[in-house]
């Protein structure tokens, strides 16, 4: 049975977008926050995490033109749940396969992105 954390790095391993790591300027001074990024040709991964009890309206800015941000968000009843724990609107099935769900498209506008990472959750944005 996959268990949170196992899902934390579900998320992570699509976050990753077997790209290179790149760095992320960040405004945020709390380290309740957390923004990872990797570029791999012309796809780019950000991973958002938020360990708040309470939502938070993340703001990104692009150094280059994106024409398409879709996000996969890591989900579950509340932040102590240890089922029904969800990526991408899919779960890990018995056998221990995955594939992705339904993602949520996001407007990208002037090289802006405005998104909320809800309570005790991430998300991992795909940008084209």
């Amino acid at each position: 049975v996959a268990r949170p954390l196992y899902y934390a790095m579900l998320a992570f391993k699509y976050g990753s977008g077997n790209g290179q790591t790149v760095p992320i300027v960040a405004d945020e001074t709390k380290s309740n926050y957390g923004a990872y990024a990797a570029v791999n040709g012309q796809k780019t991964t950000v991973t958002l995490i938020n360990k708040e009890l309470s939502d938070k309206i993340f703001s990104i800015a692009f150094n280059q033109n994106a024409s398409n941000c879709q996000a996969a968000f890591l989900t579950a009843p509340s932040p102590t749940s240890k089922s029904k724990i969800q990526f991408a609107n899919s779960a890990v099935k018995e056998d221990g396969t995955f594939q992705l769900g339904e993602l949520k498209d996001y407007p990208v506008q002037n090289k802006k992105l405005k998104i909320i990472i809800p309570a005790m959750s991430a998300a991992v944005l795909f940008v084209e």
